[in-house]
């Protein structure tokens, strides 16, 4: 893989979803489709997002990615093209059990890696409900991987139960735990970032951060654009991250991202002048 040999120049696209390529209309553009598309056949375009798997399934049908993806904000990795599972950073066995054990009467439980498995009937029709998706995600099968996530909620309201020692169980394990907007507690491995996923990338296919222009518009993201050569924040994004961005791009639903993909493709660089 050539290496970037001149600053603006780069070699690798690491490129986020939701908030950066995927607005509203819960899909890329078609603008900014057709520039991905023609681009993936001259360098890798390593699509790097918070999503899972299961939550991508669009996605991937639409873009069709030949570099692996980066999901779960750097906790898996994943090969479409021939179904390869690269990297997963999974719960350890111990901990699953143990919150089985601690919540399992009293909480709705769902596992997910690379399916979603509900631990009850309940449970798979308390998620789906929760989060909008539809029926078919949810698998009947027991997978034999570790969950990557576990997500819990309590099936009363006057059940919710105090969690400083899911917190303390967790921090144990080197997982950590938040609440999502529509209740529901996730655990999941702590010290896992898109940055680091690239990196584990380019130990194998050859490319360093130096080599990679990141676009993004999250705090899930900063890790990436920090480190990455040229860091382009969309103008949708916080104040805070647009302080380390190379370039701000125009906001998401501008497709701000097109002009810069643009440029790639007419130039092979991105003149920072």
């Amino acid at each position: 893989m050539s290496k970037m040999t001149e600053k603006g120049n780069p070699s690798v696209i690491a490129i986020d979803l939701d908030g950066t390529i995927v607005g509203k209309s819960n899909v890329i553009s078609l603008n900014i489709l057709e520039k991905l598309n023609v681009l993936k056949n001259r360098m890798p375009i390593i699509i790097a997002t918070g999503r899972t798997l299961i939550g991508s399934r669009d996605i991937l049908n639409q873009f069709q990615p030949k570099f692996p993806v980066i999901f779960f904000d750097g906790r898996l990795i994943y090969q479409p093209s021939g179904d390869i599972l690269l990297l997963s950073h999974c719960l350890p066995s111990k901990l699953v059990s143990l919150v089985k054990l601690r919540f399992g009467s009293s909480h709705y439980i769902v596992e997910e890696c690379t399916e979603l498995i509900p631990h009850t009937r309940e449970s798979g029709i308390s998620y789906v409900m929760s989060f909008g998706i539809p029926r078919s995600f949810i698998s009947k099968n027991i997978s034999g991987i570790n969950p990557i996530y576990m997500y819990l909620k309590p099936k009363h309201r006057d059940n919710d139960e105090d969690y400083c020692h899911l917190y303390s169980i967790a921090k144990k394990y080197s997982a950590e735990v938040y609440v999502t907007g529509n209740g529901w507690t996730v655990i999941r491995m702590q010290n896992h970032t898109k940055c680091t996923a690239l990196e584990y990338l380019g130990d194998k296919y050859g490319f360093t951060m130096s080599d990679v222009l990141a676009f993004g518009d999250g705090e899930n993201d900063r890790d990436m654009l920090k480190n990455a050569a040229i860091s382009i924040v969309m103008f949708n994004a916080s104040e805070s991250l647009k302080k380390i961005a190379t370039i701000i791009a125009g906001s998401v639903d501008e497709d701000g991202a097109l002009l810069f993909l643009e440029k790639i493709l007419e130039n092979g660089k991105i003149d920072l002048e």
